[in-house]
């Protein structure tokens, strides 16, 4: 698949009901920012629990997003960071959940 340009989105539903979001990240040069709900259009759509956002750089690393990160990957602190900043914050937004799931092996702890 390539990188989409500009304010091109793409969404696509899997054969498992999944729903994969894909556009250019609009803060990070050379990224890909996909959402996934891991459960498509099904309840209950609560980030950090079946609705995830990675990036996907240019370099074929996914990761997380941290604020001024250019060149992934990132580090285990700057996830804990994004963590705390964003999923497990009182305005939880897409970011962090998808970096802690890496940081404790794909268990959700939180």
């Amino acid at each position: 698949m390539p990188f989409p340009d500009g304010n091109e989105r793409h969404t696509y539903i899997l054969t498992s009901g999944a729903a994969v979001h894909v556009f250019m990240a609009p803060n990070v040069v050379n990224a890909l920012q996909i959402h996934v709900d891991v459960n498509g259009t099904k309840g209950p759509n609560i980030i950090g629990r079946d609705v995830f956002a990675l990036m996907l750089y240019r370099n074929g690393v996914i990761d997380d997003y941290a604020n001024g990160v250019t060149q992934p990957p990132l580090t285990e602190e700057q996830r804990e960071t994004s963590y705390t900043t964003w999923c497990n914050s009182s305005t939880v937004t897409f970011w962090g959940c998808f970096g802690k799931l890496l940081n404790d092996n794909w268990e959700m702890t939180y």
